[in-house]
């Protein structure tokens, strides 16, 4: 946190926007799995702000969805849904497919937990899709574990299953454990 704050120092001194930005995302990712949500979500905003300031829309996409990942925890659903949609508007503007993953993936897990399994598979889907195709094994074997969660709580193990098998072993070819083992639990998940 100190290595961020002194980069924030810095940058601000410099007049140095997108710096300052990126410093004040990191500083509020440290808050934020410090458990410190009230700080996180000042930093998460401010960084959005530099970064629109800064015309770093990329930037400006991850801190709207922190700020909802925090929303999240402080128990506002509501607000943390808006804040994702309105991330996930402008990744898809500006063609951000890393952005819009991340953001599909976190509202499903809202509407997860909210018991909105059709809304959840819908958005476990598109992000499933996405990842596919930008092709990177660790973030497929993630979307496959989630995708085949939302398929399995609706009633279409078989499926899940088989999405599973695939992600288990495209995680054993990459040398992924932890992604290895979130497949594993969602494995076990569905033969349950």
């Amino acid at each position: 946190l100190s290595a961020s704050l002194a980069a924030l120092r810095i940058a601000e001194s410099e007049d140095l926007t997108a710096q300052a930005s990126a410093a004040c995302h990191t500083a509020g990712l440290v808050h934020r799995n410090l458990g410190q949500n009230q700080e996180a979500l000042s930093f998460f905003r401010r960084a959005a702000e530099l970064a629109r300031a800064a015309n770093e829309p990329t930037r400006v996409v991850k801190s709207r969805n922190e700020e909802g990942n925090v929303l999240h925890a402080l128990g506002d659903e509501v607000a943390a849904k808006a804040r994702k949609q309105e991330a996930l508007a402008l990744a898809r503007a500006i063609g951000d497919e890393d952005g819009e993953s991340d953001c599909l993936n976190d509202l499903a897990e809202i509407s997860f937990r909210q018991s909105d399994w059709g809304q959840a598979r819908l958005y476990f889907e598109a992000a499933y899709e996405i990842t596919s195709r930008l092709g990177d094994p660790r973030e497929r074997v993630i979307a496959a574990a989630n995708l085949a969660t939302a398929w399995a709580s609706a009633g279409d193990r078989p499926r899940a299953r088989a999405l599973l098998v695939q992600a288990l072993e495209l995680a054993r070819s990459n040398d992924l454990p932890a992604e290895e083992e979130q497949a594993r639990g969602a494995l076990a998940y569905t033969l349950s």
